[in-house]
């Protein structure tokens, strides 16, 4: 799936053709910035607290589930 905008980015994920409530997968997001690039107080959110099933991303064990990476290049700042 992408959705893009010259103005606002474009956003690509894949391996979301089938997802199923319960199962484990992988997808992996990457935003592109626009022209407009990202407020200085801006910020992504990618999950967020919501009545449901999801597991919490955790960054240090890959073996566990939930294993969660994050790669930015430029000048970016990265805050969980």
């Amino acid at each position: 799936m992408i959705l893009t905008s010259e103005y606002l980015g474009k956003v690509e994920m894949n391996n979301i053709s089938h997802v199923v409530a319960g199962m484990l997968d992988s997808w992996k997001i990457t935003y592109t910035v626009g022209k407009y690039g990202i407020d200085d107080t801006g910020s992504i959110k990618i999950v967020w607290r919501n009545p449901s099933d999801w597991g919490k991303p955790q960054f240090t064990n890959p073996s566990n589930i939930n294993y969660t990476t994050i790669n930015v290049n430029g000048n970016a700042k990265v805050a969980m």
